[in-house]
């Protein structure tokens, strides 16, 4: 077992030696326990109940392992954040009413949301990451985490978002990253409550209807516009550059602080 203080996170390396208890009671002040090299289904010791600052068990197991969530990970109330990364059966994941943080690696976003609904009565954060897959659709029970404020969609294989999203109105950030949008969401465009954005899929043009965000105050579209029509622009270094024009529907995001734009509109 490794110990980083600064941080107070507790890794623990279960093909090295695993879980070693005599040694728990150095730990006691540990905030995150990441669990390496994940297989089947490991028992958490319950000397971690009186760990009364640990919020957070992240889990990792190789690509080609599978495993299930941890026993007794539900014995646990002060954890508020779980990651289970790759290979987690999804069914073996108890109800855990006090989670409000999941970031987890699924295969199928209809299905597997579908699966964690019901699990995560308490979620406010949500980070669903795919691995290569295409073709994909998001469920529309999204829309039943009604405390979700921050969802990030990444590398899951959509290329659309359900209708039933706009029913989140406690969201106010969302992520969509190495998606396959051709387009931007028109649903986003409707859910005027949202106050952070950030999208980096390769697009043209941004949607008129964007103006309606007027709750929007960071909008991050690094290497979104690399396509379509260029203009010949001077740069800093007085070199000519062709480049996209800015969209001019930016201008009309009222409440707009944060806006980033690194790497767009350059023709490589």
């Amino acid at each position: 077992m490794e110990y980083d203080e600064g941080n107070q996170l507790l890794t623990i390396d279960l093909k090295l030696g695993g879980i070693k208890l005599q040694e728990l009671a150095e730990f006691s002040d540990v905030k995150i326990i990441r669990l390496n090299n994940c297989e089947n289904q490991i028992k958490l010791p319950t000397e971690f109940k009186s760990f009364k600052n640990l919020h957070s068990i992240y889990c990792y197991a190789r690509l080609d392992y599978n495993y299930e969530c941890p026993a007794n990970v539900e014995l646990f109330s002060q954890l508020r954040h779980l990651k289970l990364w790759s290979g987690c059966d999804l069914e073996s994941i108890p109800k855990l009413l006090t989670i409000e943080n999941l970031e987890i690696v699924i295969c199928d976003p209809s299905k597997d949301t579908e699966v964690l609904i019901p699990k995560f009565p308490a979620l406010k954060k949500l980070v669903l990451r795919g691995s290569v897959n295409e073709n994909k659709i998001l469920s529309s029970r999204i829309c039943e985490f009604k405390e979700l404020v921050d969802l990030s969609l990444i590398s899951c294989g959509l290329s659309s978002l359900p209708k039933e999203i706009k029913l989140l109105k406690a969201l106010k950030k969302i992520e969509l990253n190495r998606l396959d949008f051709t387009q931007f969401p028109k649903e986003l465009c409707e859910m005027s409550w949202l106050e952070t954005i950030s999208f980096h899929n390769h697009l043209i043009e941004l949607p008129e209807k964007l103006s309606n965000l007027t709750n929007l105050k960071e909008l991050n579209l690094s290497r979104v516009f690399n396509f379509g029509t260029t203009e010949p622009v001077e740069d800093l270094s007085g070199n000519t550059v062709k480049m996209n024009p800015i969209p001019t529907v930016l201008s009309k995001l009222s409440s707009l602080e944060s806006l980033n734009l690194d790497f767009c509109g350059r023709k490589w």
